[in-house]
């Protein structure tokens, strides 16, 4: 069984899905209710990688009472599922409330988190090593209680301490804690769905993060950094396209193009779109985007850089995680391109 949530929990679903065959591979994806353009990247991976009968859950905005209700209608049948066999559960995110209320429900023989980006090593390292298999949470005392009550009724209080394997296209900082496997994976079966490519001589692909979207830096910040980034490209005769997140706030957008730096987005997740598609760039570039790490996977790029966002101007409570991307992409060959900090 496979639980998604994104357009890359979707694809590395499917590495999972070869490499483990021999069980019924049922996909559900939970979309979600306001993020349009995550849905249709979802709904695009599923497409390509050809799941038999997936399970779409579809919440919508402003209906409370409908999404209490598909929710309870896939618990209802989780829980159904509890009396037949699930050798493996492939869970896309460890934080999710949800996926962890079906992995009580369906009690499988291992549960696998797969990747969603950088994120896995930063579990790995910071909760599974240590003998943490249920995600922490820092809601408020009253919500603690109830989600205490309903995880003994999901049966998720002995999960605690079960451990959770790993299935990953990324080397972990620490090695497998006792009773868990890290099996590693290099998107083998991903790549089996594309073709010979051409490769562009003079074009770097930028994959952006939602950074000053979610407080990591300022919008400026950003902003500043990227005018650098153009300023370097064109020092080395490399025509920038900036890829954007999903998530981008639309005014990121409007001022990279006013910085004349092309917008080019994918459509789909990049691995996907790279496997798919008959060229592909000189090089590739990012602040932090995992598709770094991911992409090496896919195909053979003569330039893989990072460009290094100076510790003073990220905001402190990131400053480790920022610190964890960086000493991977080093660890697997990215250039690491530091960058000036011109912040007040």
């Amino acid at each position: 069984m496979f639980l998604v949530q994104s357009p890359l929990q979707v694809l590395a679903a499917f590495e999972a899905r070869e490499t483990f065959p021999g069980e019924p591979a049922q996909l559900i994806v939970m979309l979600s209710p306001n993020k349009t353009r995550n849905n249709t990247q979802i709904l695009e991976a599923v497409s390509r990688t050809g799941w038999l009968q997936p399970l779409i859950i579809r919440p919508q905005r402003g209906r409370p009472l409908h999404n209490l209700r598909i929710k309870a209608a896939l618990f209802l049948s989780l829980k159904r599922l509890a009396h037949q066999h699930v050798a493996n559960l492939f869970m896309g995110d460890f934080r999710s409330i949800w996926m962890n209320r079906a992995r009580g429900l369906c009690e499988p023989e291992t549960t696998w988190l797969i990747d969603d980006g950088m994120v896995t090593p930063y579990v790995q390292k910071h909760f599974f090593s240590q003998g943490i298999y249920w995600p922490v949470t820092r809601k408020q005392k009253l919500n603690n209680l109830v989600r205490s009550l309903v995880n003994r009724w999901h049966g998720s209080e002995r999960l605690r301490d079960t451990p959770i394997s790993v299935f990953s296209v990324y080397d972990m900082p620490v090695p497998a804690a006792p009773g868990q496997r890290v099996v590693r994976h290099h998107y083998e079966h991903l790549r089996s769905l594309g073709s010979g490519q051409r490769r562009s001589e003079h074009d770097l692909y930028f994959f952006g993060s939602k950074l000053s979207e979610v407080g990591i830096i300022t919008r400026d910040t950003e902003i500043d950094l990227l005018a650098q980034t153009l300023a370097w490209s064109r020092a080395q005769q490399l025509a920038l396209h900036y890829i954007p997140h999903r998530e981008d706030h639309p005014d990121k957008l409007d001022r990279i193009r006013a910085l004349d730096i092309p917008v080019k987005p994918l459509g789909m997740p990049a691995e996907l779109y790279f496997v798919l598609s008959e060229q592909i760039p000189a090089g590739i570039a990012t602040f932090c985007s995992s598709a770094m790490s991911s992409l090496s996977c896919i195909a053979d790029f003569p330039l893989r850089c990072a460009f290094v966002i100076p510790e003073t101007a990220i905001r402190e409570s990131s400053r480790d995680a920022l610190a964890l991307i960086y000493q991977g992409f080093d660890q697997t060959g990215v250039r690491l391109i530091r960058m000036n900090d011109n912040t007040p």
